[in-house]
């Protein structure tokens, strides 16, 4: 894994708090409605917040959704963190 990129699970709101102005850049891998998003919390510490819903395992991710993650991670800035539910699908991307 490279030493800029970071990958988690749900966080709670303080930890959220505690660790968004570490990164640059997070991308959210559920979808934007999930009721565990903290988008108002990051949106004021993290300059590039984006959503990439990637679902798993059941039903995979599709071409175009594994395509557009591994986008994000190409191209924003860095340190860059990945958060899924649990850090499994944000692992697997890696």
């Amino acid at each position: 894994i490279p030493g800029d990129i970071g990958l988690c699970g749900h966080l709670s709101e303080e930890v959220t708090r505690s660790l968004a102005p570490r990164y640059a850049s997070w991308v959210y891998m559920n979808e934007a409605g999930n009721k565990d998003f903290l988008q108002p919390v990051l949106s004021q510490s993290v300059k590039h917040l984006e959503v990439r819903n990637f679902p798993g395992p059941d039903p995979l991710p599709t071409d175009a959704q594994v395509a557009a993650a591994l986008e994000a991670m190409d191209t924003l800035p860095r340190p860059l963190m990945l958060q899924c539910s649990t850090g499994n699908r944000a692992g697997a991307l890696l």
